[in-house]
C-alpha cells in the first residue's frame, strides 16, 4: 500500500480565507486571555472588613419626618474580588489611616418609607450601588439591625409679623400675605403650642432707615416659631411701614448690680455670705438701645453725669443661688428709663458668673 503525504495549502495572504483564520486565531487568544483574568480574579477574591455610614432620608416631597438619627455609622465583612474590595475602600475611605481626608468620600444612602420599622443592614449594604457594582457581597454587619422612627407633618397656617428696627410707625406694618401656611411633625406643633398657644412667624429683622415710608419691600420669614423649626410654604412676604420718625442706635456700658430678696437685708444673710465673681471685668454690660436722636441724647447726657434716669443692668439673686456650686449664673437684666421711648436692641454678656461664698464664722461666736 502506498503511503501518501497531504501537504496543506496556505491561503493567499489578505485574501477572504486568509483573513477569516487570522480572526479565528485572535478570536482564541482573546478568551483565552479573558479566561485567565477571571479565573485570576476568582482565584484572589478575598474578605474584609470595612467601616461606612448609612445615610437615612425620606423623599423630598414626601410628608414624612425621620424623627431617629439619619448617619448610622456600621462596620461590616464584605467579600469579593480583591479589585472591587480595593475600589469600595478607597470610595469609602480608611478611618483607620489617619493620613486619609475625611471629606468627599461616600456613604451609603437608603430612602425610608412610611412602613419601615426595623432596616436589616445587611441588606441596606447589599442593595446599595456602591456595594452591588463591584460584584461584592456583604456577609455580616453591626448593627445588625436599624430602627427607624417616622412622623408624618401637618399643614398649618400663622399670622406673619414684622419684626423692624430703625424707625417708629404710625400705625401697624401691612404684611402680604398677612398669614402663611407651614409643615410641621405634629408632635413639634404640639411643642410649639405648649410655648405659644397662638403661634406667630417672625421676618428678619428689617433696618427701615433707608425704607420708603408706604413702599412695599420684600422681607424673609423666620422657618422657625418659639426656636422649633418649621417648613414655610413661602420663604417671603410684602410689606409696608408709614414711618412717622427715624431712630438710630447707641451703645452704652453700665455696671451690672445685684439685687437680693428684700428679706437678706434683715435676716443676716449678708454677714454670712460674701458675693463672689468669677470674672469681675465681665460685670461691666454693654447695652445698645435704638431710640430718636433726641431721646438718646437726653440718655447719653444722663449716663455720662450719673443723673437717675439712665439704664439700669441688674441681676435677681434668688435662695437657690445660697447652694454650694463650682459657679452659678444669673441673667443680665435691663431697665430703660420710662419717660425716654427707647426700645433694647441688644445687650452682652447675656449672663454672668458668681458664686455666694460663706463667710468662716466669728471668733467666738456659736
Amino acid at each position: 500500500m502506498t503511503k501518501r503525504t497531504f501537504y496543506t495549502v496556505e491561503p493567499t495572504r489578505f485574501s477572504r480565507a486568509w483573513w477569516l483564520g487570522q480572526g479565528r486565531n485572535a478570536l482564541w487568544i482573546a478568551l483565552v486571555t479573558l479566561l485567565v483574568w477571571v479565573y485570576a480574579d476568582v482565584e484572589f477574591t478575598k474578605e474584609t472588613t470595612l467601616h461606612a455610614t448609612v445615610l437615612l432620608s425620606t423623599a423630598r416631597r414626601s410628608d414624612l419626618v425621620l424623627r431617629s438619627p439619619s448617619r448610622v455609622k456600621v462596620r461590616f465583612k464584605v467579600q469579593g474580588p480583591s479589585s472591587g474590595l480595593a475600589r469600595l475602600k478607597q470610595r469609602l475611605g480608611d478611618p483607620n489611616d489617619p493620613n486619609a481626608p475625611r471629606q468627599g468620600y461616600s456613604v451609603i444612602r437608603y430612602e425610608v418609607t412610611a412602613n419601615d420599622k426595623t432596616l436589616t443592614t445587611r441588606d441596606i449594604l447589599n442593595d446599595d450601588e456602591l456595594i452591588a457594582n463591584e460584584g461584592l457581597t456583604v456577609l455580616f454587619a453591626q448593627p445588625a439591625s436599624i430602627q427607624v422612627k417616622t412622623e408624618r407633618k401637618i399643614r398649618r397656617e400663622a399670622p406673619v409679623k414684622l419684626d423692624y428696627t430703625g424707625a417708629y410707625l404710625s400705625k401697624e406694618p401691612v404684611v402680604v400675605p398677612p398669614k402663611v401656611g407651614l409643615y410641621v411633625p405634629e408632635s413639634d406643633w404640639q411643642k410649639i403650642l405648649k410655648i405659644q398657644p397662638e403661634p406667630v412667624l417672625m421676618t428678619v429683622k428689617k433696618d427701615l432707615r433707608t425704607v420708603k415710608s408706604d413702599q412695599p419691600f420684600t422681607v424673609d420669614i423666620i422657618p422657625k416659631i418659639a426656636d422649633v423649626p418649621v417648613e414655610l410654604a413661602a420663604a417671603s412676604v410684602r410689606a409696608t411701614v408709614s414711618i412717622s420718625e427715624r431712630t438710630g442706635t447707641r451703645a452704652f456700658f453700665t455696671p451690672v448690680e445685684v439685687l437680693p430678696p428684700s428679706a437678706w437685708f434683715d435676716d443676716g444673710t449678708w454677714k454670712q455670705y460674701v458675693l463672689k465673681k468669677q470674672a469681675p471685668h465681665e460685670w461691666r454690660a454693654e447695652v445698645r438701645v435704638s431710640g430718636t436722636r433726641e431721646d438718646l441724647d437726653t440718655l447719653e447726657g444722663r449716663m455720662k453725669s450719673g443723673k437717675r434716669g439712665g439704664i439700669v443692668a441688674y441681676i435677681v439673686l434668688k435662695e437657690r443661688h445660697k447652694k454650694p456650686v463650682s459657679w452659678d449664673d444669673a441673667e443680665v437684666q435691663i431697665h430703660l428709663p420710662e419717660d425716654l421711648k427707647l426700645t433694647l436692641e441688644h445687650v452682652a454678656p447675656s449672663k454672668v458668673y458668681f458664686r455666694l461664698e460663706k463667710l468662716p464664722a466669728a471668733p467666738g461666736g456659736p
